[in-house]
């Protein structure tokens, strides 16, 4: 049974199992009721904040042949971000022929203070580092930013112990699963394969057939 609000209206629904794939701190809120253990360790995750600037230019513009992924930069390095992606070279869809788009974040545990600038500060700090490394000149054509104050969640000291308490609950209530990239790993990969893990359980758990577990391209 879960609390469904749609249209302004709350509604009790009769579920025989239910995913809740919200980050932590927004679980424990929907646990608080059901075990409040479980609820003050998913409270107690912390998240780092990321910024996240997009550039367009013309390809002209920029030096760099953009072939690959990216670039990543090491702590040690004290650069302003944490990787560069080059979305078009990744995607071609992403842009325009002719233009080029990349991804540039910022921030993390490390140096949470570059991700809370200002857009404008993200921004420029952005074209800065395109400038400086991959040869970049003159204005962007697209340019915008966003913050995300709670973005990557830090498996810290006594993290496990944490998740056992998430373990605990979900034992104690069948059918009830608890899922984001605060277990199990951050990164896309794993945490695709926390969901097919996550979602063939409650499959098996309602008798239904195996859930794919490759994505359909």
């Amino acid at each position: 049974m879960c609390w469904s609000s749609a249209a302004g209206r709350t509604e009790i629904v009769e579920t025989r199992a239910v995913l809740v794939a919200t980050p932590a701190y927004v679980s424990a809120e929907l646990v608080a009721d059901l075990d409040a253990t479980a609820a003050t360790a998913l409270k107690t995750i912390a998240y780092a904040p990321v910024a996240v600037a997009n550039l367009a230019y013309n390809r002209a513009q920029v030096a760099h042949p953009l072939e690959g992924f990216g670039v990543l930069a090491p702590s040690q390095a004290q650069r302003n971000f944490l990787g560069i992606l080059w979305a078009s070279s990744l995607f071609p869809s992403a842009a325009p022929k002719g233009k080029v788009l990349t991804i540039t974040l910022m921030g993390g545990a490390l140096r949470p203070e570059l991700a809370l600038r200002d857009e404008q500060a993200i921004i420029a700090s952005a074209i800065a580092d395109h400038e400086a490394l991959l040869g970049a000149r003159g204005t962007p054509e697209l340019a915008h930013a966003t913050r995300w104050e709670r973005a990557i969640p830090q498996y810290t000291f006594d993290h496990e112990q944490r998740i056992a308490a998430v373990e605990k609950l979900e034992r104690s209530h069948p059918g009830l699963y608890l899922l984001g990239s605060y277990r199990g790993g951050v990164g896309v990969p794993k945490c695709w394969l926390n969901a097919v893990a996550t979602a063939e359980s409650a499959a098996s758990y309602l008798g239904q057939t195996q859930v794919r577990s490759e994505p359909v391209l």
